[in-house]
């Protein structure tokens, strides 16, 4: 049951052969584990296969590309943006094409950096994993390189590029009401920041690395700050790290150190709605 509070999970998952810790040792444990928060293994697929489903990735027919490199590209994509503004239905639709939310500020970045950044994921997004940049020796490697010559007839689908953009608009849309009292910036999340123990670095190939140590966040504070804190949070990070030129044009990693944090305060540091 949902309504379960966080110390009947931790009682429950006690009661679990080889669980006092917090461990879930087998498949099996970890599907009776979601039953028990609530969640069913059917529904955490389900919701992932939504989230992927629509990631707005596909090559559709009569899609607009550029031709002539990234600043052709940046082009396209803001004439794209003043028609969707100049259709609105609404005001509120309308402003919310002005990117009125985003905390560009915050990072020394503006409308355009947004819109690069939707291109370049454009672009690697049509590339198989066999043309990532092999000139990186790290696990992973590096993104496709997009070439920044206007000779070479690379194509960009603009068009790909809008609808993910679209997707984006109405999410900051969805949140917008948290976001404006007061306006989003590091200085109002600052204090939801410090209950993580993380950093943000670059590595040899020039990949954004995003580090979390889970053990040591305060995940009592986490639980008890309102879901508007939470919101405004996560809504900042994921700025922070597609913002990132280092992000967009060669990757990112996450690596989160599990070593000190136990199953049922890792599924319950969130509310699972």
């Amino acid at each position: 049951d949902s309504a379960k509070t966080y110390e009947e999970l931790k009682s429950n998952n006690a009661e679990n052969d080889n669980e006092e810790n917090g461990s879930v040792t087998s498949p099996w444990a970890f599907m009776e584990a979601f039953s028990k928060l609530g969640t069913s293994w059917n529904h955490v697929i389900g919701e992932y296969r939504s989230v992927v489903g629509n990631a707005d990735g596909q090559e559709l027919k009569g899609d607009v590309y550029a031709v002539n490199g990234l600043k052709e590209a940046v082009g396209l994509l803001k004439e794209m943006v003043q028609t969707a503004k100049s259709q609105s239905a609404t005001e509120e639709e309308e402003r919310a094409w002005t990117f009125h939310t985003t905390p560009f500020k915050d990072f020394g970045k503006t409308e355009d950096d947004a819109l690069m950044a939707f291109l370049r994921w454009s672009v690697v997004d049509s590339h198989p994993i066999e043309d990532d940049d092999e000139s990186c020796q790290l696990i992973g490697m590096a993104n496709y390189q997009i070439s920044t010559s206007t000779s070479n007839n690379e194509k960009i689908n603009v068009s790909k590029a809008f609808r993910r953009l679209t997707s984006y608009v109405h999410w900051m849309e969805s949140v917008s009401s948290h976001l404006l009292d007061p306006p989003l910036s590091y200085a109002s999340i600052s204090p939801s920041l410090s209950i993580f123990s993380l950093r943000v670095t670059h590595d040899s190939c020039g990949r954004l690395v995003w580090w979390v140590n889970l053990g040591k966040t305060q995940t009592n504070l986490l639980r008890d700050q309102s879901p508007k804190e939470t919101i405004r949070l996560f809504v900042w990070v994921a700025h922070l790290l597609f913002l990132d030129e280092g992000a967009q044009t060669n990757g990112l990693v996450v690596i989160d150190d599990m070593g000190e944090i136990g199953f049922w305060d890792y599924m319950t540091m969130l509310p699972v709605q």
